[in-house]
């Protein structure tokens, strides 16, 4: 195949898509001038290695690939960065591919949490995601590979455990937080009794009362389950 002749007739953006899709074949590296800004740099990826999320792998065990890439957060503690598999619309392709139908409809957190509260006091409760991040056996790992750090210095990784942002994470995310709030949809016991609301969102869950009593007591409840 005559490679130069093919990427004339392409768009540029067609071109540099196709030639990082080549390298991923037939270099033990990645084109890394495609999507650079989304890049994972090797101080991150060192250190979700030492968390175990990730791990190096060799070439000849690629099966598959994945586009992680980092943002980073203002938060109130000072900048933070968060790692996602893939962007929103890479999501919808992947489900479209696998067929996948998410038991839950997930929306915008505004949907589920209410914005104002009038009249009563509030308990939050935010849990880590990462304490949600799934083991997978090696041959699903062997399919979610990617090249981290500098076309010199970088190496290829394999995710050990599954991030937010993979198919499933964010409605077993959900699931998780409604069974600690006592949805009935995933548990039999109920720690709601009397004017209460509570809001879920993934990791974020809110619970509104008209009683600063009955806050304090669904919040001991909460930490002994």
């Amino acid at each position: 195949m005559d490679i130069d002749a093919l990427t004339r007739i392409m768009t540029r953006r067609v071109r540099r898509r196709f030639r990082y899709l080549l390298s991923l074949f037939v270099s033990h590296s990645a084109d890394m001038s495609y999507r650079a800004k989304f890049t994972l740099s090797h101080d991150d990826a060192e250190k979700l290695r030492i968390n175990n999320i990730i791990a190096p792998i060799h070439h000849s065990q690629i099966q598959g690939f994945a586009w992680p890439f980092c943002v980073a957060e203002l938060k109130k503690a000072g900048w933070r960065r968060r790692m996602t598999l893939w962007s929103q619309e890479g999501n919808l392709v992947v489900r479209d591919i696998h067929g996948y139908t998410p038991p839950l409809n997930l929306y915008n957190r505004i949907k589920y949490l209410s914005s104002v509260w009038i009249g009563g006091p509030a308990l939050r409760i935010d849990l880590k995601a990462s304490f949600y991040q799934i083991p997978i056996s090696k041959d699903a790992s062997n399919k979610l590979t990617f090249w981290a750090g500098s076309r010199e210095n970088g190496s290829w990784y394999a995710f050990k455990r599954l991030p937010m942002g993979h198919i499933l994470s964010p409605e077993i995310m959900q699931i998780a937080m409604s069974t600690l709030m006592g949805d009935e949809r995933f548990t039999k016991h109920t720690v709601t009794k009397g004017d209460v609301v509570i809001d879920t969102w993934l990791d974020d869950a809110r619970i509104l009362s008209s009683s600063a009593r009955t806050i304090t007591r669904l919040e001991q409840d909460i930490t002994r389950r």
